[in-house]
This record gives structure tokens, sequence and C-alpha cells, in this order.
């Protein structure tokens, strides 16, 4: 995790909960088993991830060595663990939401909604762009960034229709 401070972005929560029931009925990354209800960030140990975006519950492994981590197991220096500030309980753990292609990401303490921080502020219109990304990748639609013009018009979108008219784009 980067060395600046990790900030609440109350506005960005409501995003976290809608994937979070999306992602019901899809395949647990680590498991290879259906995820259930509630969805990921219930504290169920179930995980999301596809090319745009991953969602994970809060890690348990109080400091050990975190199963997606590979380490050296000669490396000592690697396995000396301290409890990273940006949350998660030790330097190898995940970060709870990632959105690969603007690096947005988020930590929560136990269950989502609770002491999310994000790794940065968003820009204006941009947590649309997020969901409507991630969205989109769960319907198969390829993955555009924000460069596209068409995508650019509609930053700013806060709508209803504005909303369908980007989730349409991304799905063509």
């Amino acid at each position: 995790m980067s060395d600046q401070p990790w900030i609440p972005v109350p506005e960005l929560e409501p995003m976290l909960e809608t994937l979070s029931t999306l992602v019901i009925g899809q395949t647990d990354s680590r498991t290879g088993e259906v995820i259930t209800s509630p969805g990921v960030g219930c504290n169920c140990a179930q995980a999301f991830e596809n090319d745009v975006f991953a969602l994970r519950d809060y890690c348990w492994c109080e400091g050990s060595v975190h199963p997606e981590v590979d380490l050296d197991e000669d490396d000592e220096d690697a396995w000396n663990f301290a409890i990273d500030t940006a949350g998660g309980t030790g330097t190898g753990c995940p970060v709870n939401f990632e959105h690969k292609p603007s690096g947005l990401q988020a930590v929560w303490y136990k269950h989502l909604g609770r002491d999310t921080i994000f790794n940065r502020a968003v820009l204006p219109g941009e947590a649309a762009h997020v969901l409507a990304s991630c969205i989109g990748s769960l319907l198969g639609a390829p993955t555009r960034t924000i460069t596209d013009p068409a995508l650019l018009e509609l930053y700013t979108a806060d709508s209803a229709e504005r909303w369908a008219k980007a989730l349409a784009l991304l799905a063509k």
C-alpha cells in the first residue's frame, strides 16, 4: 500500500454495496464456489475478481502470511510483518476493493461500510465511471477507459438517463 494517507470517501460506499450485491451468483476467485447472499463484504470469506475489479472480504489472517502472497521461504525479512496502517491485518493482505483501470482501492474493518477508507479522493463523476465499468465487466462488456471520448462526455454524469447511456456505451 502507498505511503499516502488513506481517507474516508462516504459517497463511494453505496457503490461498493451495489457491487457486493451484483457479484452474488458469480464464481468466488479463491474457492471456485458460487458467491452467496449477502455477497462479498459481509465477512463470509468470499472474493470476486475479474480483469476490471476485485472485491474481497476482510482478511482474518492476523498478520500471518496471506494465502494469496507468494513469499520466498528463505527471505527472513519478507516474513517480518507489521500491521498495515491502511487496513487489513498484515502487509500480505490484499485490499478489499480494487478498480484496476483507475487504481482506486478501498479497505474496511471486518464488514463493508465499517471504517471504509480509500487510497485517494475521486474526481467529479469518477465514481459513476468506476461503477459503470465494473457493471459492464460483469455483463461481459469490453473494458473501456475514461479516455474514450464518448465516456469523457458522460464523465460527470449523475442523472439516470446519463447512467443508462454510459452503461449502453460500455455494453457495445
